[in-house]
């Protein structure tokens, strides 16, 4: 469940109490490429002060090349180094040696397409970040391909969006709203169109809930505390996000 959802779980509890971007591969080659196999034994890593990790080997060494890591017999990582940075690719695979996850550095910043998969292979999500920001919109879906949410950042501001069935059920984001910061949830009926729209003051822990119009003017200010029926009535609209 969401972030906001469990805030606004939190009114439940009072009110008890009171009553991509296609799939494209990475963007250096493996032809020709040395491939060393090693295990967790044999190389650690650091972060230093700009945040990136930095490889070294069991002698201390600087690591630099294209790495398999094998746990157990089965593939764990693999990693492509430049100068002990992570520059190239990385892998990350399951127990069962299956590929769950395949990222794009440069300096051991994300750098290019972030991509996780199922057991079976489908996508599960897919983002591209440059310089070590998210740079599109980052895509979740589910086995069948069928999307079910998808963040992106709009003059610095985050919205999500989430789907049932491939319709458009509510989005997450913040708000400035008459000089005040507000977490909004905006719930929409089974055409697309907006039938709710919550939100509270960022940072405060008061059980106040806000309704608001589709112009986002202040239509209904609720203490749960003191309405649990009221407060009550409009959670329920977000009771099948």
């Amino acid at each position: 469940m969401f972030k906001l959802m469990k805030i606004f779980l939190l009114f439940f509890i009072v009110i008890t109490i009171t009553s991509c971007n296609h799939v494209y591969e990475a963007v250096y080659g493996l032809q020709n490429e040395k491939i060393e196999t090693i295990t967790y034994n044999d190389y650690r890593y650091v972060i230093n002060k700009k945040k990136r990790r930095g490889y070294v080997s069991s002698d201390n060494e600087v690591m630099d090349g294209h790495f398999l890591v094998m746990r157990n017999g089965t593939k764990a990582e693999e990693f492509q180094l430049k100068n002990g940075f992570l520059h190239g690719f990385r892998i990350l695979f399951d127990e069962d040696g299956m590929m769950e996850q395949k990222e794009t550095y440069k300096n051991s910043y994300l750098n290019g397409p972030n991509i996780t998969f199922y057991k079976n292979g489908t996508i599960k999500s897919e983002s591209s970040y440059k310089n070590g920001k998210l740079n599109s919109d980052k895509i979740d879906y589910d086995e069948f391909g069928n999307i079910l949410n998808k963040t992106t950042i709009v003059n610095g501001i985050s919205y999500k969006y989430f789907y049932k069935q491939g319709k458009l059920t509510s989005t997450e984001f913040n708000k400035d709203i008459e000089n005040e910061k507000y977490d909004i949830i905006v719930k929409y009926d089974h055409f697309e169109n907006i039938s709710t729209i919550l939100g509270r003051k960022l940072n405060d822990d008061q059980p106040i809930l806000f309704v608001f119009d589709s112009n986002y003017n202040i239509t209904e200010v609720i203490n749960a505390t003191e309405n649990p029926q009221r407060a009550r009535y409009y959670l329920s609209k977000l009771s099948d996000l």
